[in-house]
C-alpha cells in the first residue's frame, strides 16, 4: 500500500475471499494507522470485497460487488479517504469494524459498532460519511505497524470450560496471550470447581501472560461490568476489549 501511494496510485482495490476478508481489512487498518488513534500511514484509499458465488455465475452478486468496488474507490478518492473500507452488498464498512455473518445473504457484512458503518450504495451511487472515516492530514504522518505476533489462543467460554485445561496451554509455553469470548458482557463463572478468576491471576501475574476478554456476541461488549463476576475478572487483571469484533481482538492482540 505505502509503494502503491508513493508510486502516485490513487487508491489500491482488493478482491478478497469473504471467509477472511474481516482479517485481512483488520490487518491492513492496524498494519497502516498508528497506535495513535490521531495518526496513519495511509493516504489514499484501500478498498476490499468479495462475493457469495463466483464471478462468472449468473444472477450471482460478483459483479454487482466489483463495480461497487470502483465506484466506492472514486468516491473515496473525491473525498481524499486515507482508510481501510469494506464494500459488500449495499454496505460501505469500516474494515476493522466488519463481520460476517451469513455464508448465502447477499447483505453478508455488518458492523456492530455504529461508527463502523460508513456509507451505503445506492441507485444515486455510493454515499460516504467523512466523520466516521480517516481523511488524509499531509501535516500527520503515523508509523507502520507492519509485524503480528504469533502464539495467539483463542477461547470460546461455554458453561463447564475447564480453568485447569487453560492454564496448562500457557504452562506449556509458547503462549503469548489468550483471548476468552465470554458470555454476556464478559461475565464468566467466578465459584466453585469451574471459577476462572485464579486462573486468570495467575495467568496474568505468575506467568505474564495477557488474558483478553471479549464478546462472543454480535454487537456484545465487554466492560461495564455490571455483574460481579465481570468486575471480579477486570480486577484479576483481565483486559477488557469493549466493542471491538472477535476477528479484530484476534489481529489486534
Amino acid at each position: 500500500m505505502i509503494v502503491a501511494q508513493e508510486a502516485g496510485y490513487d487508491a489500491v482495490c482488493i478482491a478478497h475471499g469473504t471467509d477472511t476478508m474481516v482479517y485481512a481489512a483488520s490487518a491492513l487498518a492496524f498494519g497502516f494507522h498508528d497506535k495513535d488513534p490521531s495518526l496513519t500511514a495511509l493516504k489514499i484509499p484501500v478498498v476490499l470485497t468479495g462475493a457469495q458465488n463466483p464471478i462468472y455465475q449468473f444472477g450471482g452478486d460478483g459483479g454487482f460487488n466489483l463495480q461497487n468496488l470502483f465506484r466506492k474507490a472514486s468516491s473515496a478518492i473525491d473525498l481524499k479517504v486515507a482508510d481501510v473500507l469494506i464494500n459488500f452488498g449495499y454496505d460501505v464498512l469500516k474494515g476493522c469494524r466488519a463481520i460476517k455473518v451469513s455464508e448465502r445473504a447477499f447483505n453478508a457484512f455488518e458492523s456492530p459498532s455504529e461508527i463502523g458503518k460508513v456509507g451505503f450504495i445506492d441507485a444515486f451511487g455510493v454515499h460516504l460519511f467523512p466523520h466516521r472515516i480517516n481523511i488524509r492530514d499531509d501535516s500527520k504522518t503515523g508509523t507502520i505497524q507492519p509485524r503480528f505476533s504469533r502464539g495467539i489462543v483463542v477461547v470460546d467460554l461455554a458453561p463447564g470450560t475447564e480453568p485447569g485445561l487453560l492454564e496448562n496451554m500457557i504452562k506449556g509455553g509458547g503462549v503469548m496471550a489468550m483471548i476468552l469470548k465470554s458470555l454476556g458482557e464478559g461475565n464468566v463463572c467466578s465459584v466453585g470447581a469451574y471459577n476462572m478468576i485464579p486462573f486468570i491471576e495467575a495467568a496474568v501475574k505468575k506467568y505474564r501472560t495477557p488474558i483478553l476478554i471479549a464478546s462472543k456476541y454480535l454487537g456484545g461488549a465487554v466492560g461495564r461490568a455490571h455483574y460481579e463476576s465481570g468486575r471480579a475478572l477486570l480486577e484479576a487483571g483481565a483486559i477488557a476489549c469493549y466493542d471491538t469484533t472477535d476477528c479484530a481482538v484476534e489481529v489486534k492482540v
